[in-house]
């Protein structure tokens, strides 16, 4: 038995050291190809179906103090807008009636 495993480590030994035939060319290891370079335009169309939501705290919720409508919209939606920037204009009747009667009432504490 001890024989047969120093023959196998022999042998393997041989043909570990064993070179290549200097006339044989070695086979490549990756195959290659060849090809032309072109400019082209890649269109693929996909179609979803989906809700996109803002990152989180890149939206705030808006509210009026009172009921009213909308005057005028200045900004569009996916605009970005900074902070104080004039988003809408509300018409509310109420609150205007309120303020003239606050304003008349500190004018005529004044006097």
């Amino acid at each position: 038995m001890r024989w047969q495993i120093g023959l196998a480590i022999v042998a393997t030994v041989a043909a570990c050291g064993k070179k290549a035939d200097d006339g044989a060319e070695p086979a490549p290891l990756v195959p290659v190809g060849i090809g032309t370079v072109a400019q082209d335009t890649i269109s693929q169309v996909i179609t979803l179906t989906g809700r996109l939501m803002p990152l989180p705290g890149g939206s705030a919720l808006l509210s009026a103090p009172a009921d009213a409508m909308v005057r005028t919209v200045a900004v569009q939606i996916g605009e970005r807008v900074r902070q104080g920037e004039l988003l809408i204009e509300l018409d509310a009747p109420d609150l205007a009636a309120n303020a003239k009667a606050l304003v008349a009432t500190a004018t005529n504490g004044r006097t």
